[in-house]
């Protein structure tokens, strides 16, 4: 599906390499399947073959850590190209999520462990925010939730109880 976008062997050859090289096709599939224009494919599934590329260095052909996606956006000194590679990146995590290991804080004594991860991941991918405005945004949440729980003491939050 890869050379409906691009035609030069040297291309699809490098497309194909890199830690999401196997990945590629499919990935160009889901551009098809979903409806991209395809210049707009195309400049996506170049933003992910260069990610590919990287993360070939940092892990090889093992699952990509989120260091190793957080390392590579920081390599970025403009908003623009890092935003772009924060969009393509997620439409790679959604087509292929068994080759990233997105670590989640286990469910211990903070209750909102795992909904406050589920929120910065989101605030991340989806939304770009740098590390610092994610702690400020995350800081106003757990507030949030406390308020609520101390105003609602005993109502059940989730719906999974």
């Amino acid at each position: 599906m890869l050379d409906f976008y691009f035609s030069y062997r040297g291309v699809l050859k490098r497309l194909r390499s890199g830690a999401l090289g196997g990945e590629m096709d499919r990935l160009a599939e889901h551009f098809f399947t979903v409806g991209y224009k395809r210049a707009s494919a195309k400049i996506y599934l170049s933003r992910i073959a260069r990610f590919s590329q990287f993360a070939a260095t940092r892990c090889g052909l093992m699952p990509i850590h989120q260091d190793v996606i957080d390392s590579y956006l920081g390599s970025f000194t403009t908003d623009t190209p890092r935003i772009g590679a924060v969009s393509a990146l997620a439409h790679a995590r959604r087509v292929a999520p068994e080759r990233f290991i997105i670590s989640v804080p286990s469910e211990g004594a903070d209750p909102d462990a795992l909904l406050l991860a589920s929120f910065s991941d989101y605030l991340r991918r989806v939304r770009g925010l740098e590390p610092k405005t994610r702690e400020g945004v995350l800081l106003g949440g757990r507030r949030f939730l406390d308020w609520v729980r101390q105003r609602h003491p005993g109502q059940d939050r989730g719906v999974d109880s």
